[in-house]
């Protein structure tokens, strides 16, 4: 998503390209917020005739530009808003448990826990692995005749033996 509002230092500064062309009667922001219909329909005509394009800066452009963005910044004249620390900064934060995000599955056909005592704790909520669901599911449900085994018993009932 483009940021409209730190366009240099999101875009320019970021991807080393800059968006040139841009109608001059257009206030440049998010094209949500801009006023009218006809603004909207010019702007979109001067990016279908490439009069407003991308534009990929050279080397010597991205050192020169990022130099000038550095002095506004130190003049104030660039806003720049630091995002808020984490709630949780400087603080431990705890072992991710195995089991829950790319761990082994543990748990058997019924639901229970088949680690050992030496494992540390077992998980908040209890899950079946998918393989060991799908293997429980399986012995649920009645065998599965092959076509050999269907065609032999197609035989001895069409005989009137059973």
């Amino acid at each position: 998503m483009m940021s409209y509002v730190k366009y240099e230092q999101s875009i320019i500064i970021r991807y080393k390209v800059e968006l040139i062309g841009w109608p001059a009667l257009i206030r440049f922001a998010n094209p949500s917020e801009i006023g009218t219909v006809n603004e909207i329909r010019s702007l979109c005509q001067a990016l279908k005739v490439r009069d407003c394009k991308w534009v990929v800066q050279l080397q010597w452009q991205q050192v020169a530009y990022a130099e000038k963005l550095a002095a506004r910044a130190a003049a104030g004249q660039l806003v720049v808003k630091k995002r808020k620390p984490r709630s949780d900064k400087g603080k431990a934060r705890g072992k991710k448990d195995a089991s829950r995000k790319g761990g082994k599955c543990v748990w058997d056909g019924d639901g229970e826990d088949i680690r050992g005592s030496e494992d540390e704790q077992p998980p908040v909520k209890k899950q079946k692995c998918a393989a060991v669901a799908a293997s429980s599911a399986a012995s649920k449900l009645p065998p599965v005749l092959t076509s050999q085994e269907f065609s032999r018993k197609e035989d001895v009932d069409s005989s009137g033996k059973d």
